[in-house]
């Protein structure tokens, strides 16, 4: 009885206490026994197959997950400035790949530029585009090494989806931050134009509590 690689896997014994001939009929039947067993074995192959392929599918949905999940919390609570939530960006992202050590991230992002630290430009690459407003500012590329590109030909789904869901992001991001920064230029000319005025300026809420008084009415 063989293995579905036709190793051996065992044999198959039919034992009596005195020496006898077998009929054809029974080496028949011994040989359906054999084909039996040797069905069986790839059954049982093909399962494991199977159930070793789902498990490598829900771990690579768990890892993108993963890492959307902290690629938006890293972007979303960014207390300083575009260029440091980028950098820290490319750091992280190669977690989330198939082969975090195979995998370079660059992101370029309103003429600026930022890489991990294992990045180089391959002819391995896959790249999604980074906009505002409907204007592309910039893209996100992954790197692949040639070594992963020979153990997986096809880029992962969950690859992919982390590619442009990370451009996504990015774009938000920077929509965000021009629009803080925007209406904090606003703000600081109000207040110019309030402080400098010649005219006394006092403003009261609904509840006639004073909100602001400039200089001149001060």
């Amino acid at each position: 009885i063989n293995f579905p690689n036709q190793q051996p896997f065992g044999t198959l014994c039919v034992l009596d206490d005195k020496e006898r001939h077998f009929s054809a009929q029974q080496e028949r039947l011994l040989l359906q026994f054999k084909n039996v067993i040797e069905l069986d074995l790839v059954l049982h192959q093909n399962f494991e197959l199977k159930t070793n392929h789902l498990a490598k599918a829900i771990q690579e949905q768990v890892k993108k997950t993963r890492c959307i999940y902290a690629a938006s919390a890293l972007l979303a609570e960014m207390d300083g400035t575009i260029d440091a939530a980028l950098q820290a960006l490319v750091v992280m992202l190669p977690s989330g790949c198939q082969y975090p050590s195979a995998t370079g991230v660059k992101i370029n992002c309103e003429g600026r530029e930022f890489f991990s630290l294992n990045y180089t430009a391959t002819p391995w690459q896959q790249s999604a585009g980074i906009q505002v407003d409907g204007a592309r500012i910039g893209n996100i590329t992954f790197s692949h090494q040639a070594e992963r590109l020979a153990a997986d030909a096809a880029y992962p789904q969950e690859e992919r989806d982390i590619l442009f869901e990370i451009a996504r992001l990015i774009g938000a991001m920077v929509a965000r931050k021009h629009a803080q920064e925007t209406l904090q230029q606003s703000e600081e000319k109000y207040r110019r134009l309030i402080d400098t005025a010649y005219e006394g300026i006092w403003i009261i809420d609904a509840n006639s509590n004073t909100s602001f008084v400039n200089q001149r009415m001060a």
